[in-house]
């Protein structure tokens, strides 16, 4: 049976009638996921400006791909956006940052940070982890019950990044948790310290396995300015960068070639590689931080000498970023 002009324009306009409830269904979904994201920000925000100085000092633990632990500091000094230092001491690693006048000092015992000193440094500035790209899918919030507590659960899917899922504490706003793919970061016991709050306990997994904690021993007035503690290393690096930089955003992201002679003879691994981004969203510096091979290493750094970002900014100004990038060869059954 061929419809009749009236049956055409029925169907159209009950089209027409259904779109513009899911698409404001979706808008009011995308922001109320938003919303949730910078109370949580804004709350675990202690280095805003205009918060008063304070002094902050962190037990920490982190696991190394066989599983052993090191145990290690973190302090940080705030005066203001101006003024402020942090420090990262382990038996096997030492880093001085320092930061004012839109420049951050480096002085640091490697030339890049492993896999555990990055993870201490994402979960140490989760305040940071919180920011997501504009143009990202955002689902949710969702109510979830884990352990006893109730909370809000958002999910972000960022272009080139995967997905990311965010949960809130239902009552106070704050952060709870964080998984992407197989790691997940849990923020507990949070102190409250003149109209803002930050965890006591910062716990890090991968796949179930332990690679990371914080414990707060101090979070406290910083009663006198020392101004020798703000003076840079003799041996530290100047670049362009700001207490709360936006993070990079990944443009183009081509795969590596899986090598000939690995491939023909069945044989996989996993590469991390340590990447600098430049300010013109280029990578302008690689370590390799576990290899899987001389080939498999060589074909991953050729990838991501051809990748892109939309470089990380300091109030609009293109900065450097460090990230840590990990390429997976498999073979497909």
């Amino acid at each position: 049976m061929i419809p009749s002009n009236c049956m055409v324009v029925r169907w159209v306009v009950c089209i027409l009638m259904l779109l513009p409830p899911l698409a404001v269904g979706k808008d009011k979904e995308q922001q109320e996921a938003k919303a949730l994201l910078a109370k949580a920000r804004e709350l675990s925000d202690i280095r805003c400006q205009g918060y008063p100085p304070f002094r902050l000092r962190m037990r920490t633990h982190v696991w190394n791909q066989e599983g052993v632990e090191h145990e290690g500091l973190y302090q940080a000094a705030w005066i203001g956006r101006q003024q402020w230092r942090e420090e990262i001491s382990f038996p096997n690693f030492a880093e001085v940052r320092i930061g004012g006048e839109g420049k951050v000092w480096i002085s640091r015992s490697l030339p890049f940070l492993s896999e555990e000193m990055f993870r201490l440094r994402e979960v140490l500035d989760f305040h940071r982890q919180l920011s997501i790209p504009a143009g990202a899918d955002l689902k949710g919030p969702r109510v979830v019950i884990r352990k006893g507590t109730r909370m809000k659960c958002v999910q972000a899917h960022v272009k080139l990044r995967g997905r990311f899922e965010f949960c809130f504490d239902s009552d106070s706003g704050a952060l709870v948790s964080q998984h992407v793919g197989g790691l997940v970061y849990q923020y507990q016991d949070y102190v409250s310290r003149d109209g803002r709050a930050y965890p006591r306990t910062i716990l890090g997994s991968v796949d179930g396995r332990h690679v990371v904690e914080a414990h707060v021993e101090a979070l406290e007035d910083q009663p006198v300015v020392e101004q020798s503690m703000f003076m840079p290393p003799a041996d530290a690096q100047a670049r362009p960068g700001c207490i709360h930089p936006e993070p990079a955003v990944e443009l183009e992201k081509g795969p590596p070639v899986y090598p000939h002679d690995a491939r023909m003879r069945g044989i996989i691994g996993t590469v991390v590689v340590y990447v600098l981004v430049g300010s013109d969203g280029r990578a302008a510096g690689q370590y390799v931080v576990r290899s899987a091979g001389m080939d498999f290493d060589n074909a991953t750094r050729e990838a991501i000498a051809g990748w892109r970002w939309k470089p990380s900014t300091c109030e609009g100004v293109p900065v450097p970023e460090e990230t840590l990038i990990r390429i997976e060869y498999r073979l497909s059954p």
